[in-house]
């Protein structure tokens, strides 16, 4: 059988596949030739049962005939008969005079002398009916009974006779055909027997010599395979020229670079430097080096540790879930960064990652964990979440103040807008109080030109008396719109002094709120210096809102400044419009005593020239305190208009100090 060992796979399966082929061949011919004969002779009972149940047919129908002929007779009422005359287009005279005859007669040629024998009754037959008809037609229904007796009956009796002959033939072929049939199938039966039992033969005789030369090699390579597997393989000699023996050649071959490989990997393996391990698809490790056990802090060695589960590996709990085994379940990549408590109690931050590992066919062979220790990265975090979570406290109060700024700056604004509004008014007033008294001063002039006249023209004294004392009452007019303008002057002047007053309590407020914003924003450098290169920008922004804080100083000195001016032109303006007040109280009383000397003028005419020096003296006295009148008036409209620029500059210096105020909340709301 050395030549057979030697022999390739694909020649022993094509030597095989041609014995099978071979035997089939002869089984097919042999079954397709019985099934042959068998269908013959099937085809032939078929047709002989056939052609029994067609003569049967045939001799039903002539009875049928023939009954139908006899109700025609006897029916008196009958008018038409409805039967078939010709002999030639009933059922028996189309198969007779056409090709089913001379197919039964070939077929059976015992048939034929009956066959032919039944032809003249036939005619007969179907000739009486016709000469019934004419008889019955012309009403000659005895002699058409004695037709029917006489010709019809024996004519149908001839038929049935040869038909019932021929059928009796046919039944006998039919019995001699089956017997044929069933004595060939019976042949059949046996020849493919034999055929079946020589296939089964050469099936089991092919299938040994292919065990023996195929599969016991193949149970050689499968239990060297068992013992790779197991880690302890031995040399597999198999001399054989064919393809198995090529399989075991090339099978030590890849268990030898199996092993070399699995060396390497392993050598790979033991010098990663990070904590790793790997687990099977059972989520048993299967490696581990010596930095995972000491991130662990197990004190086992590392071989110590085969066999164990994930979660007893890591957490010391066999049936703990772990990522590797999420990794197994999903089947994918698992990134986490947990918090962890070793073996000994110790807390650490580490960053996990698990992955599947697959072969080259998508199958999957377990997982490989990573971890790394992020721990002091964790606490540096943290702390720089601390030191931003004091920068960002520091910047809300530096929020709340900026706010604060603003509110205040707003309030200084409206009151330094209400302060200038009331300088303004204060300005249009003092205007029509200067116009009043210029007019009050032509009117006392008038009076002391008239007075002049007067005394000049005493015989003139009742017409000038009258003509003073209405210019007296004008004067009297005169100096009470004076007084009430001198009066809303100076109710304006001190209400513009509370606004002052009031200016400067906000000022004192601003300056407060400039000198916390300053030491928060100290306060900020500071704990930006503290947080190191992360609080770098924090510091730049804590130098900004310093920077701010000064320019809001100066600018509420500034502001200062401005009210304090105000405040002193306010109350020097307070006092100057009180002397104005008393100086029209006196004008007042002056008028009045004027309006008595003209009223006694009036009366007492002989009396004039010295009422008229009196009058006199006393318009150059009012003449004297509306010339006061008038330069205080203008010392106080130029301190109104001193008061209206320096509520300009304040109402500037304001609205700066509200620009600083929005400058510093957006970069406060940028330092959020």
């Amino acid at each position: 059988m050395g030549w057979w060992n030697k022999l390739g796979l694909k020649a022993k399966f094509i030597s095989g596949i041609t014995v099978i082929v071979l035997v089939t061949v002869a089984s097919l011919c042999v079954s397709a030739w019985t099934f042959r004969s068998l269908r013959e002779k099937t085809d032939r009972l078929n047709q002989d049962m056939e052609l029994n149940q067609l003569v049967q047919t045939l001799e039903i129908q002539h009875l049928q005939w023939v009954n139908t002929l006899s109700r025609y007779l006897v029916d008196p009422d009958a008018k038409a008969l409805s039967l078939a005359t010709d002999p030639t287009q009933c059922g028996l005279g189309k198969w007779y005079y056409g090709t089913g005859k001379q197919e039964a007669v070939v077929r059976i040629p015992g048939l034929a002398a009956d066959i032919a024998a039944l032809e003249e009754p036939h005619k007969a037959l179907h000739a009486t009916a016709v000469t019934i008809r004419e008889m019955k037609e012309k009403g000659d229904d005895s002699g058409a009974r004695a037709l029917f007796q006489a010709s019809t009956i024996p004519a149908l009796q001839s038929v049935q006779k040869h038909l019932s002959a021929a059928r009796s033939i046919v039944a006998e072929d039919v019995g001699v055909q089956r017997s044929a049939f069933d004595k060939q199938t019976r042949d059949a039966d046996l020849v493919l027997l034999g055929l079946g039992l020589a296939s089964i033969l050469a099936l089991v005789l092919l299938a040994l010599i292919l065990f023996y030369s195929i599969l016991k090699p193949c149970q050689e390579i499968i239990r060297y395979s068992k013992k790779c597997r197991d880690g302890s393989p031995e040399p597999l000699d198999l001399k054989r020229g064919d393809e198995l023996g090529q399989l075991a050649q090339n099978l030590t071959d890849l268990t030898q670079h199996l092993h070399k490989e699995l060396a390497f990997s392993k050598g790979v393996l033991e010098g990663i430097t990070v904590p790793c391990a790997v687990f099977c698809p059972d989520d048993k490790t299967l490696f581990t080096n010596k930095q995972m056990l000491a991130l662990l802090e197990r004190d086992e060695a590392p071989h110590e540790c085969l066999g164990l589960t994930s979660g007893e590996l890591t957490c010391g709990r066999k049936d703990e879930e772990t990522l590797s085994t999420k990794a197994l379940k999903e089947k994918s990549l698992v990134h986490s960064k947990i918090e962890y408590t070793t073996h000994k109690g110790n807390g650490r931050h580490v960053m996990v990652t698990s992955a599947p590992l697959y072969d080259t066919q998508e199958n999957l062979l377990g997982t490989i964990a990573v971890w790394v220790d992020v721990t002091e990265v964790v606490e540096k975090q943290n702390a720089l979440e601390e030191k931003s979570r004091q920068i960002a406290e520091m910047a809300a109060q530096a929020q709340e103040v900026a706010n604060a700024v603003s509110a205040a700056s707003a309030a200084l604004e409206r009151q330094v807008a209400s302060s200038s509004q009331g300088a303004l008014d204060q300005r249009d007033r003092m205007t029509e109080t200067a116009s009043a008294m210029t007019q009050m001063n032509a009117t006392v002039i008038e009076v002391a030109r008239s007075a002049g006249d007067a005394a000049n023209l005493a015989e003139e004294a009742s017409d000038t008396a009258q003509n003073g004392a209405k210019a007296v009452r004008q004067v009297v007019e005169s100096i009470s719109q004076v007084e009430t303008y001198a009066g809303q002057l100076k109710t304006g002047m001190h209400s513009l002094g509370q606004h002052a007053d009031g200016i400067g309590d906000i000022i004192s407020i601003i300056n407060d709120i400039a000198d916390q914003t300053n030491l928060l924003a100290l306060n900020a450098a500071i704990e930006a210096a503290r947080a190191g290169e992360a609080g770098r920008g924090f510091a730049v922004v804590a130098d900004e809102v310093r920077k701010l804080a000064e320019k809001t100083m100066q600018a509420t000195q500034e502001v200062s400044k401005a009210v304090t001016g105000i405040q002193h032109g306010t109350h020097g303006n307070i006092q100057m419009v009180e002397q104005a007040a008393m100086a029209v109280d006196v004008a007042n009383d002056l008028a009045a005593k004027a309006g008595e000397s003209l009223a006694s003028i009036v009366h007492l005419v002989q009396d004039t020239a010295g009422q008229i020096h009196s009058i006199a003296a006393a318009s150059e006295e009012q003449s004297a305190t509306s010339e006061q009148i008038n330069r205080a008036l203008e010392e106080v409209s130029r301190i109104s208009d001193t008061t209206s620029s320096a509520m300009s500059e304040a109402s500037a210096s304001v609205a700066s100090v509200a620009g600083q105020a929005q400058t510093l909340r957006g970069i406060i709301e940028r330092l959020q």
